[in-house]
């Protein structure tokens, strides 16, 4: 990334900011794909409010997905934000979130997100399956037929 070039895209509002301070206590941090026609991933950090309902408190746009990338936004966030009363951070199971959490939120627990890490591991016991269904259906298409028995 040049000088010129936009790194990365913070916004949080003054009522996304307010939810924060009511509701820190835990938060959850996920990045989203292809959600721009320029290609940069969005990460949103989510609070759940009083009611059970989640409420975005912080959108980031980063151009690299890289820790170094997340742990700048995170940054960003944690000097606009008292980030301190947040006890417990749920990421999926991506490594570089999971480092850049790790070293901005220092005085939270880092867990791993359920419904992420069952679709994590229903994605590779399909994509298991499926080669295990592929191998079996080369060898099978391998064997080359017996030629028609002739008349005797």
């Amino acid at each position: 990334i040049t000088e010129n070039e936009v790194a990365q895209i913070y916004i949080q509002t003054k009522v996304q900011r307010e939810l924060f301070k009511k509701f820190g206590e835990l938060v959850e941090i996920d990045g989203t794909y292809k959600v721009s026609k320029i290609g940069m991933p969005l990460y949103t950090i989510i609070i759940e409010e009083n009611f059970g309902i989640g409420q975005p408190i912080c959108y980031m746009f980063l151009r690299e997905e890289t820790t170094i990338s997340i742990k700048t936004s995170l940054q960003i966030f944690a000097d606009h934000n008292e980030i301190s009363q947040t006890k417990v951070v749920l990421t999926d199971k991506d490594c570089k979130e999971m480092n850049a959490v790790q070293e901005i939120f220092t005085s939270a627990v880092l867990k791993l997100c359920l419904f992420h890490a069952l679709a994590a591991v229903d994605k590779r016991l399909v994509q298991a399956k499926l080669r295990r269904n592929l191998r079996k259906r080369s060898t099978i298409n391998s064997r080359k037929p017996s030629p028609p028995l002739g008349k005797i």
